[in-house]
């Protein structure tokens, strides 16, 4: 197992363990976190830019940097065209959050397949 792969199943890994202790003591951020990633991951204008963005960059040497700068912007551009006033960081996080799930998990494919 590749020290890419092992560090993407560690993540994943630590990810679920959170999400478990965030429905078994019903922490709520966390919970509302999960919702919203779910409810913002099949959106056109969250998914697409991330898997084209995912994939123009990959070979940056500042890659997920980058990503994350692409996630805020795209968190602000989804805001916008959704004609939402954004008067707090919150609502932008938690797009961009979605927006770097789907990129990790491109990541981690990309990383099982290449094994």
């Amino acid at each position: 197992m590749s020290d890419t792969k092992r560090s993407y199943l560690y993540i994943l890994i630590f990810g679920l363990f959170l999400l478990g202790l965030g429905f078994g003591y019903n922490i709520a951020i966390i919970k509302s976190l999960y919702y919203n990633t779910v409810a913002t991951v099949s959106k056109p204008l969250v998914l697409v830019p991330a898997v084209l963005c995912a994939f123009i960059f990959l070979k940056s040497g500042y890659y997920w940097l980058i990503m994350i700068i692409c996630a805020l912007g795209d968190a602000f551009a989804y805001h916008f065209l959704a004609g939402k006033t954004v008067y707090s960081f919150g609502p932008l996080a938690m797009t961009a959050f979605a927006f770097l799930v789907i990129v990790y998990f491109l990541n981690f494919a990309r990383a099982i397949i290449k094994d």
